[in-house]
């Protein structure tokens, strides 16, 4: 008695004709497709936490689940989330409604880690603030509501 037979299960059935042959091909080139964008998924995701425990200074566990809380609290998928915050981490602007909940997700993380609640900026400034391309997450100067001004 084979191990596969012993736990119940069937052994996989092997594609004998031409046309079994080519649908089992379209499914393994399916497969494939489906786990390169895990893979480039998985490493926007990584990227992403990389970010946030730099800016956020908390652990990378914490950047994980403040990047799953964003994606929760938006309903945007997670991998879209960490594209967002790669492209900030860049310069550009976050979504209000991203910008948001990170700061809220930090808000809720970083003070178990010792860190600052506000991206890395200064606890004392007023919030909301605007994130600086230059100088990641430093609290905006100029009005806590106005866009920022383009230099």
């Amino acid at each position: 008695m084979t191990s596969s037979t012993r736990s119940g299960a069937r052994p996989p059935s092997v594609p004998t004709t031409t046309g079994e042959l080519v649908k089992e091909l379209e499914r393994v080139r399916a497969e494939n497709r489906h786990l390169e964008r895990a893979l480039a998924s998985h490493a926007t995701v990584d990227r992403a936490i990389g970010v946030l425990t730099v800016l956020g200074r908390i652990s990378p566990d914490d950047g994980f689940t403040v990047l799953r809380e964003i994606s929760q609290h938006t309903n945007i998928r997670l991998s879209a989330v960490a594209e967002h915050l790669l492209a900030h981490a860049r310069g550009a602007e976050l979504p209000d409604v991203l910008l948001g909940e990170l700061h809220a997700a930090l808000a809720r993380h970083a003070g178990a880690a010792g860190g600052s609640a506000r991206c890395g900026a200064d606890a004392a400034a007023p919030a909301p603030h605007r994130c600086d391309a230059v100088s990641p997450c430093r609290a905006d100067r100029s009005s806590a509501r106005s866009p920022r001004s383009a230099s």
